[in-house]
C-alpha cells in the first residue's frame, strides 16, 4: 500500500502546464513593462547569462517569455508548495 505524499499535485503535467502558462504571462508583463530577460540574468551572475545566450538560440520566441516568467514563478510555486507541507505536519 503506497502512501500519497501530502499536498503534492495529483497530476504533474497538469502542473507544468500552469507553471509554463503562468511563466508565459509574467514573461509578456515583464516584456511591457521593458524588463528583458537579459537584464534579469544579468543580475544573477554570468553562469546565468551564458545559459540564458544559449537557451534562447535554440528557442527564440516562446522560451524567451517562459524562462523569464519561470524566474519568478517557479521560487514562488516552490515557497508556496513547501509552507503547505510544513502548515499540514
Amino acid at each position: 500500500m503506497t502512501k500519497d505524499v501530502p499536498n503534492m499535485p495529483n497530476n504533474i503535467v497538469s502542473t507544468l502546464i500552469k507553471l509554463v502558462v503562468a511563466s508565459l504571462i509574467v514573461g509578456f508583463v515583464m516584456s511591457y513593462l521593458n524588463l528583458t530577460p537579459r537584464q534579469a540574468f544579468e543580475s544573477m551572475g554570468s553562469a546565468a547569462v551564458e545559459v540564458f545566450e544559449m537557451g534562447s538560440s535554440v528557442f527564440e520566441w516562446g522560451f524567451t517569455y517562459i524562462l523569464l516568467g519561470a524566474a519568478v514563478v517557479i521560487p514562488i510555486w516552490l515557497i508556496a508548495m513547501g509552507w503547505k507541507m510544513l502548515r499540514n505536519k
